[in-house]
């Protein structure tokens, strides 16, 4: 499955079927999404500006990703720059569908996992939580077709998502999200995350889309905007490579600590 915000997709576990685009439920929706715009392996260098206020903080990082044959992803980040968050790294592993993340802090020199209702918390003090760099299971929602629409010239889906049990809204704090879904390309351009009270917290935009291989589409920047907080969280991708072999002990946690 894939991570919702570094892939850029809804999870699948399915295959669609021969539906058309007009017969296509939710659900169906949220399987093509995720069969479209697939990498097997990517890595990029990003910068993360977290604006608060009339302040704004730059951090450099990197990522590397891989998925294998079953469709399971492994995610790595490592933050460069600046000195006080240097060597904090994410690692994600996910074996069957069933993930684990792991967050090394080099201040304190150990690793810790992140569970539960941890993974709804603040990730490095930005906008975007541990669960919106999770994976999940096509079955931990619940999907809702809503509308088709028209933004900003392009055809969109407009597809619900809604845990379907109380783990899952546990661990993501979103009693919903709300993804409008370019239908030329499969790919989300707004999410909407709201929280357990059903009020709108938070707002995704994906922007820069560029196909960075032939017929995989990718945004360059991704904006997450805390409206309850006021407080945005910006991520802007460089030196983006897609396909390639990495090493097999990139995605182990003796790596995320040895930086």
């Amino acid at each position: 499955m894939h991570s919702f915000i570094f892939a850029v997709a809804l999870p699948i576990s399915l295959i669609l079927g021969p539906a058309t685009a007009q017969e296509s439920s939710g659900r169906q929706i949220a399987e093509m999404v995720d069969a479209a715009n697939r990498v097997d392996s990517q890595i990029s260098t990003q910068a993360m500006t977290l604006v608060r206020g009339g302040q704004t903080i730059v951090r450099q990082l990197q990522f590397f990703s891989v998925t294998d044959a079953h469709n399971d992803s492994n995610v790595l980040v490592r933050f460069l720059a600046p000195e006080d968050v240097r060597g904090t790294g994410l690692l994600r592993l996910e074996i069957g569908g069933v993930d684990q993340i792991f967050l090394f802090l080099p201040a304190l020199g150990r690793t810790r996992e992140i569970r539960g209702s941890d993974r709804s918390g603040s990730f490095v003090g930005s906008d975007f939580s541990f669960s919106d760099l999770g994976s999940r299971d096509l079955d931990d929602y619940d999907y809702e077709l809503l509308r088709s629409d028209t933004v900003d010239g392009q055809e969109v889906y407009v597809l619900e998502s809604v845990p379907a049990t109380d783990e899952v809204l546990e661990e993501t704090g979103n009693s919903r999200r709300v993804a409008l879904i370019r239908k030329d390309i499969l790919l989300p351009v707004r999410v909407e995350f709201y929280d357990q009270n059903g009020e709108l917290e938070k707002v995704l935009l994906l922007l820069n889309i560029q196909e960075v291989a032939s017929g995989i589409f990718q945004p360059n920047r991704l904006e997450m905007t805390n409206v309850q907080e006021t407080t945005s969280t910006i991520l802007e991708f460089s030196n983006r490579q897609v396909n390639m072999l990495l090493p097999e002990d990139t995605f182990t946690v003796e790596n995320l600590e040895q930086f």
